[in-house]
Parts: structure tokens; sequence; C-alpha cells
């Protein structure tokens, strides 16, 4: 039942993308695939939750076939005009690129020893014992989770106090009990899969962009950040996270160079996923509402943003109404009046700073990050190169740091908050930065004719100049 789950899933992600476009690479349809199955899966057990409809395998299954089917559907009338037998007379296979497969060996090991942990050892971090893993196997034992009996307040007495787990955002929980639900013995399968596809996902949208070469130096780089990498076999939420938010940070910023809407869509259906991980995700989707509101206005293109809007809050939205309905609620950690506090100020802009510089956590991240930014500065002021990309991410880097100085911290020191939960949280950066990284100006010059020598294909610049002329 379990493997049958898990094949529905990716086919209801796989319909969901097919119905959005037919402008991505097979790579990126099998990446976002899972992702955005599992995503669709756990809005909809928590509709069926409200309906007060049972979460059983039968219940969340049929959920997922018909949602598969209308999707399909939706993907079969967009398409059957357009039919064509596939044209062989010309297919060649490319030249081996051996800086290419040398990096893409080396990721698919690493994805499997990393893999490979992740299944082997069971679910021992504190936050997920204490929160998602435990939510999780409790509503697939109680087939609920607006009534779950660890929401009564006389059983758990810290239950309604600041920083509990019961007003997290719910789809790591929900994905928790949807495995669990199936017949799983471990969550760890949900994660597992989530970098799996996540990796496939980044490299398929980095190689559209800047070709095989560099998609694969910047795909091992992501790969091997070491706190990042370590994280990602275990239950937390972070990097599930980081997956959602940085590959729609990413997506907008390819709709800002592709100019096609379809880009912007998949990257606001990705960042109202990332909300529906983590409500501090807020911050993506503030960097990406501010670039997308700019260039609606530009070009006077309104149902752009309304559009992006819709599907990147309509998550967070619905959360909110299922907690209200539901009498889900914590004390309020948050400080709604401004104040000035240079003492703390201070503390969040250097932890932040060292934890950025930290090699041991990010590798050469961010270090890498600074140096782009320093080499293609003429491109920079003069062209505008990326100019929307790094502006999210300062944007969103910034008000992050705010929102770390807005909050009262009543259950923990900041300290502890600043070391631990913001540095989980640089996760989402990481994969932007090394898409950055790969897409400006300066590496593509660098790289493009390697990667056409090598490859006997058009280069980035060559591709992106047909798509302006077109």
């Amino acid at each position: 039942m379990l493997t049958t789950g898990l094949i529905i899933t990716f086919l209801l992600g796989l319909s969901v993308i097919c119905s959005m476009t037919q402008k991505i690479s097979i790579i990126e349809k099998a990446g976002l695939s899972f992702i955005i199955g599992i995503f669709v899966t756990t809005v909809g057990m928590l509709v069926l939750d409200l309906f007060g409809v049972a979460l059983t395998a039968v219940s969340i299954i049929s959920f997922q076939l018909v949602m598969t089917i209308l999707f399909s559907l939706s993907f079969f009338c967009k398409i059957r005009k357009n039919l064509k037998r596939p044209d062989l007379k010309n297919f060649a296979l490319p030249r081996l690129n051996f800086i290419w497969l040398v990096f893409v060996v080396f990721i698919i090991y690493i994805e499997y020893m990393n893999f490979t942990k992740c299944m082997y050892f069971p679910t021992f971090d504190r936050d997920s014992l204490a929160g998602f893993d435990t939510m999780g196997f409790i509503t697939a034992k109680e087939h609920t989770y607006k009534n779950l009996s660890i929401f009564d307040g006389s059983y758990v007495p810290a239950l309604n106090g600041p920083g509990s787990y019961i007003t997290y955002a719910p789809m790591v929980q929900l994905s928790y009990a949807y495995v669990y639900i199936l017949g799983a013995q471990t969550s760890k399968i949900i994660p597992a899969l989530i970098f799996m596809f996540f990796i496939i996902s980044f490299y398929g949208v980095t190689r559209r962009i800047a070709g095989d070469t560099l998609a694969a130096i910047a795909t091992f780089f992501f790969t091997i950040t070491p706190e990042m990498i370590a994280f990602s076999s275990m239950s937390a939420t972070n990097v599930i996270h980081a997956a959602y938010a940085s590959l729609g940070i990413i997506y907008v910023a390819v709709w800002i160079k592709k100019k096609d809407l379809n880009n912007l869509i998949i990257g606001g259906l990705l960042l109202g996923a990332n909300m529906w991980a983590r409500t501090d995700g807020i911050v993506f989707v503030g960097a990406a509402m501010v670039i997308v509101i700019i260039s609606s206005l530009k070009t006077g293109k309104i149902k752009n943003l309304i559009i992006f809007s819709a599907l990147a809050i309509a998550p967070a939205l619905f959360w909110v109404i299922f907690q209200k309905s539901a009498g889900i609620h914590a004390e309020s950690i948050a400080i709604t009046s401004l104040f000035y506090d240079k003492t703390k100020m201070l503390k969040i802009g250097i932890y932040i700073l060292d934890l950025l510089l930290n090699t041991s956590f990010f590798g050469w991240t961010f270090l890498a990050f600074a140096l782009t930014i320093v080499t293609n500065i003429w491109f920079i002021i003069r062209k505008g190169d990326n100019l929307a990309l790094l502006s999210m991410i300062i944007m969103a880097l910034t008000a992050y740091m705010i929102l770390l100085y807005q909050i009262d911290y009543k259950w923990d020191k900041i300290e502890n908050v600043l070391m631990y939960s913001a540095k989980r949280f640089m996760f989402c950066f990481s994969p932007i930065v090394w898409y950055y990284f790969s897409t400006n100006k300066v590496t593509l010059l660098a790289f493009e004719k390697v990667d056409k020598y090598l490859s006997y294909k058009k280069t980035a610049t060559e591709i992106t100049n047909e798509t302006e002329t077109a």
C-alpha cells in the first residue's frame, strides 16, 4: 500500500505540472512531481478533515486519484490538438561530457549514501519527537488532525503556550501521517524522497538556464552544503521547507528571465507550499511579491500579479481558516509595535553574519556568493544582470532578520534561536545562491564555450538570444 501511495503521489504531482506547462524539461517535471504531489495531498487531507471525513487510506487515495484524473484531463485537453509523432531522423546522442559525468556521479553517490543513512536511522531529533513525527503518528491512528487527543489543554498543559507545535504549518505533520496511514514503519521516507527530488528539480531548472556542466557543478556544491545535507536525513522541517522556498524563488527568477507565465505559476505554487511547510517562509513570498509587482506594473500585466498572489497566499490563508474552525491557537510571540533595541539588533546581525561565513555549516556557499557579486558587478550595474534574483535574496534575508527582531523570545533564549533555528533557516538560501552563481553573466561566459564543446549543444547565451529574438 505504501509503494502504491507514493507512486500515486508522484503521478498526482506530474499531472499538476503537466497541466500547467509543457515548456519545462522532463527532468524538471520528474523532480517537481513528488514535491508538488505531496503538497497537494496534504492540502487535500486537511480539506477532508475540515469537512469531517476520516483520514484513512481509502479517503486519501480516492482524493489523489480524483485529482490526478482531473489534472490529467486538463493536460490532454490542452495538448490533443498539437500531438505529433516524434521526429527521430536527426536524433543523435550528445558527445560524452566528462566534466559533467564526474560531477553527476559524485552527486548520485552522495545522494545514495544520504538516502541510505536517512532510511537506516530512526527518528531521533527532538523537534520531530516532540512535534512533527509524533503529531503525524497520532493523526494516522486517530484519523483526524483538528480533533487530535493531544490538542487537549488538560492533557498537555503547555499546549497553548508561546512556540507551541500546535500552530506550526501542517505540511510536514500531515505528510508523515500520510505514510503512517499507508503502513510505513517510519516517516523518514518523506524527507528522503523530498531531498532526492529536490536535487533533481534544482539540476533540471539550472540546466535549462546555465547548461549541463554548470548545472552539475552547482548541484554538486548545493548537495554537499555540510549542515544542510546533515539535516536532510533527519525528520525536521527545515530541508523540506528549503526545497519549496528556494525552488519558488528560482522559478520566479526564471520567469523574469524568460517572460513565460508558466514559470511564474510554478513559482507561485512552490512559494505557497513554502508557507504550508513553515509560516516564516512569508519572507520569501514577500520578496518575490515585490519583484512581481514591479514587473506587473512595468508591463501592465496585472493578471500576473493576481495569479501569483492567489497561488502564494491561498495555502496560508486556508491554514488560518482551519485553525479558527478547529480552535487551534497559541500565545503569540510577535511584537506588533515598532521599537528600537540596539543591542538586540546588533546581536541578530552579528549572529547571522557569523552563520553565513561559517564554512563548517555552509561550506563555500556564501563566500562564492560574495565573490560572484564582486566579479559580476559591472554587468549588475550596467545590464541589470540577475538583478531580480539578487534583490530577492537580499530582501528575503533582510525580512528574516526583521522577523527575528520583532519576536518576543518567551519560550527560549534569543541566542539559542539564532544559533539553531536561524542556522537551519539559512538552508533556504544555499540552493538560491548556487543557482545565482551558475546563472550570472560572468560565470556563463566562462563556461558556455566549454559546455558547447563538450556537449555539442547550444550555449545558454545562444538559447537566451534566440528566445529574446522570437
